[in-house]
């Protein structure tokens, strides 16, 4: 039996989960780490393209997550939680739909958004919710970025 090779992305998110259990989204995610030229978001990107990933997907869901935002100054309040299963209902509809054989999204980057999502729902610091929110944003700038530079 053959094992699959394991994406950037999957690697990333068993790492996330594991440091989740201890401390929270906003200690776990530092934007020195994610926001910087080669690092976690562009390498996220990166996988993203090579999977033929369209960033109209990724455009939706950062427009949920911004609504999010916008809802939640200070805190996730249950009208925020009621986005975040919004935004599960979003990513399953588009993991499971297909374009040209490929799914609308990718099951590794399906999977990492969850996990994201989970740590921002039983949280009630604001700081997690603002750290998933540039983390997407650096993600979709990046993504961007490769589109532009791919042409």
């Amino acid at each position: 039996m053959q094992t699959q090779k394991k994406s950037f992305i999957t690697k990333f998110k068993e790492k996330l989960e594991n440091d989740l259990k201890n401390k929270p989204l906003h200690k776990v995610l530092d934007p020195s780490e994610f926001a910087v030229p080669n690092g976690l978001a562009e390498k996220i990107a990166e996988t993203l393209k090579k999977e033929h990933f369209k960033t109209t997907q990724l455009r939706k869901i950062f427009s949920m997550i911004k609504l999010l935002g916008e809802r939640n100054k200070k805190k996730v309040t249950s009208e925020g939680k009621a986005i975040i299963y919004e935004l599960y209902v979003l990513m399953a509809y588009a993991n499971g739909r297909e374009n040209m054989g490929k799914k609308l999204l990718p099951d590794d980057f399906y999977e990492l958004l969850k996990v994201l999502l989970k740590a921002v729902e039983k949280s009630e610091d604001h700081r997690d919710f603002k750290t998933l929110e540039s983390f997407i944003t650096a993600i979709v700038a990046y993504s961007k970025h490769l589109e532009k530079n791919r042409r």
